[in-house]
């Protein structure tokens, strides 16, 4: 994994730390494909790194939705992931 993917990971794992810190429950996170993934099928490899940063934090996913915002992300899809975790 390239230096700019791990810092955006440890950045991602470092927000999902915090919000658990602050005793929420919900923490969302938008994750944007690499550049090559459009209309092919296989792994898209930064969102399930960046699902097991938040996860490793005792964060489990709940819905993934989708966006294509062109200017923003580069012609890429965005992923909003929404993750719950239980306070008991």
């Amino acid at each position: 994994m390239g230096i700019f993917k791990q810092a955006t990971n440890d950045a991602l794992a470092a927000n999902a730390r915090n919000a658990a810190a602050e005793g929420r429950t919900v923490f969302t996170a938008q994750i944007i494909s690499e550049i090559g993934h459009l209309n092919v099928s296989g792994e898209i490899e930064k969102l399930g790194r960046g699902i097991e940063v938040v996860e490793a934090q005792g964060w489990k996913l709940d819905t993934v939705n989708t966006l294509k915002v062109d200017k923003m992300t580069g012609d890429r899809p965005l992923f909003v992931c929404v993750f719950r975790r239980h306070q008991w």
